[in-house]
């Protein structure tokens, strides 16, 4: 799970208010870009999207504004885990685990109670390629529907062999019990 909008909503939780409340796709780049700072040629090219690195080149340059400056009343740590979880880089940002063992977190971190997903969740959509906000939803529906679908037969699976080996361990153990008790009459 990429954290970033863990953060946006942490930030207007703390804040009381939207935290990035762009009226438009360049007003929203703008505002990310100002609480970020301007990204490196390497973090554009980590963001893989040659549409956003277009749209970054048409951006002006503002001041930076800092999250101590907008969030006056965040403590350290706090301001700490918004600026890890708001960093531009997708890379560089903490993943779920990380934010997870960040000292923010630190009194709800339960490790033996935090599942996590072994592979990256990838929405397959092009990027690089504008689509409307309805072709966004029916995809990323389509695609728990898919993977829904997926952990069921998975889990299904799972149980059909535990109930086999279990048949089989049974069957075993019974086929055990009467060898031992034909060589106790035997005997």
């Amino acid at each position: 799970m990429d954290v970033w909008s863990v953060g946006c909503i942490l930030g207007e939780l703390i804040g009381g208010k939207p935290l990035l409340p762009g009226k438009s796709t360049m007003n929203q780049l703008e505002m990310t870009i100002e609480v970020t700072g301007r990204p490196s040629p390497a973090d554009l090219a980590d963001i893989n999207s040659s549409y956003g690195a277009t749209m970054l080149e048409a951006h002006s340059h503002s001041d930076r504004r800092y999250f101590s400056d907008i969030l006056p009343k965040a403590d350290e740590d706090t301001i700490d885990f918004l600026e890890n979880l708001l960093t531009f880089n997708p890379k560089k940002r903490l993943t779920a685990i990380q934010a997870l063992a960040h000292p923010y977190l630190q009194q709800f971190h339960v490790e033996s109670d935090e599942p996590s997903c072994p592979t990256p969740i990838i929405v397959p959509m092009d990027d690089n390629k504008k689509f409307e906000v309805a072709q966004y939803r029916e995809q990323l529906y389509r695609n728990i529907k898919e993977e829904a679908e997926r952990a069921a037969a998975e889990r299904k699976r799972v149980r059909t062999n535990k109930s086999h080996t279990s048949r089989r361990e049974r069957e075993g153990r019974d086929e055990r019990k009467k060898s031992t008790s034909t060589k106790k009459k035997r005997g």
